[in-house]
């Protein structure tokens, strides 16, 4: 009787870990509803006209609106832009802290994103992100079990869950998700600045994969910071500076 059971107990253990990707995929779904939502194009893509005003932020220029301001903060890996009429900018430098690709976890890590998404994907910020924020927990199958393609699915849930948490101080919690592309940047937008809570995060990129992020939020029940054609201006008007 000992024995059945035994045998029996293996055998539950065997068909748990076998479905594992496509269990956690559900109860992904079930705790964060944001994990269901796929990135949609903006509904405008119109520039407002900037003002001269311009900041520098970790090697590169960003033209300001034609907003009054009333204090810029610039710290290692952050600027800070106060308006005058309320709301504030934060443009956050996204790229590696020195030495943070040697810790064992994170080295671990980087090695199973190459086996599971190959090295071209593995190694770009921005593909890996749109290949993550490309992906449903519909996508993880039972019947596949820990196939590649599940296995590689749950990945990139995981990647997405951090990114959605990453955003989570500046985002509504049913906020979309738009992938923008404006000048020399593309990448994408949470939530947005023309409808309450008025926040938006916005996470950027260059060709060279170099990548920094910006938030419009203010105090809580702020009244709108930026419009979405100012942002989208503020975005294409990005260049690098010359010692970059």
């Amino acid at each position: 009787m000992i024995g059945i059971v035994c045998v029996l107990g293996a055998a539950v253990s065997g068909v748990f870990y076998l479905m594992q990707p496509w269990l956690g995929a559900r109860a992904l779904a079930s705790n964060e509803p944001r994990i269901n939502t796929v990135p949609v194009n903006l509904a405008s893509q119109a520039l407002a006209p900037l003002s001269e005003m311009t900041i520098g932020a970790f090697g590169f220029k960003i033209q300001l609106p034609s907003r009054e301001v009333d204090k810029t903060r610039e710290t290692k890996r952050l600027t800070i832009v106060c308006f005058s009429e309320g709301g504030w900018l934060i443009v956050e430098d996204m790229s590696p802290y020195p030495g943070v690709d040697s810790i064992p976890l994170v080295v671990e890590l980087n090695k199973r994103a190459e086996r599971l998404l190959g090295q071209e994907l593995a190694h770009s910020e921005f593909k890996r992100m749109q290949a993550a924020m490309s992906t449903t927990p519909d996508q993880v199958k039972w019947w596949r079990f820990r196939s590649s393609r599940n296995m590689r699915a749950s990945f990139l849930l995981g990647e997405k869950l951090s990114d959605l948490m990453e955003g989570a101080t500046a985002l509504h919690p049913s906020g979309p998700i738009y992938a923008i592309s404006f000048g020399q940047f593309h990448g994408f937008q949470f939530g947005n600045p023309d409808v309450a809570p008025y926040d938006a995060h916005i996470e950027v990129f260059d060709d060279a994969d170099r990548h920094f992020a910006l938030d419009i939020t203010g105090q809580q029940g702020h009244k709108q910071v930026l419009t979405q054609e100012e942002l989208n201006a503020m975005i294409a008007s990005i260049r690098v500076t010359p010692d970059r």
